[in-house]
């Protein structure tokens, strides 16, 4: 009788493990703010999917405008890198938010960077879901930043 219960606890750890294990990431990332005269803002959105929902993650790079290009991480006060992050299902003609949007979170001490990681149980049921990044960086005057897509990822409910 043990061996049999052993051997069914075993079966249902295999399979419930195979449910909860993360599909590869779909991932992208542009430089949505570049000024010759300083600060450069780098967004990154990357999603997965799993059994019961999916994930979605999103971060903002501060770098400094060098000669040329975006060449070095620019460190920034307190308070002065933000990103959110939104959840979007595609409807059979377009992308529409069906997921509110998180607060901002912002650096909370000198830093390069901030990501911000949410988790989803299927909140807008089935269907190709994509997370929309948004971040920016304070200059000393301005926030400069914008928002990218991750790619898109199938959700089972």
């Amino acid at each position: 009788m043990g061996s049999k219960t052993s051997r069914l606890r075993a079966l249902a750890v295999a399979v419930f493990s195979g449910l909860l294990a993360a599909a590869p990431a779909y991932s992208a990332s542009s430089w949505v703010y570049q000024t010759p005269t300083g600060s450069c803002t780098y967004v990154q959105s990357q999603m997965g999917n799993y059994a019961f929902g999916g994930w979605t993650d999103a971060g903002t790079e501060s770098w400094y405008y060098g000669s040329s290009s975006c060449s070095r991480t620019w460190g920034r006060p307190t308070n002065q890198i933000r990103v959110k992050v939104d959840l979007y299902k595609w409807n059979g003609s377009s992308w529409v938010a069906c997921y509110p949007a998180t607060s901002w979170s912002y650096n909370p001490a000198t830093s390069t960077s901030r990501y911000q990681s949410v988790g989803y149980v299927a909140v807008c049921g089935a269907g190709w879901m994509a997370g929309l990044a948004t971040g920016h960086v304070y200059n000393g005057s301005t926030w400069n930043g914008g928002s990218v897509f991750s790619n898109s990822s199938y959700w089972a409910s």
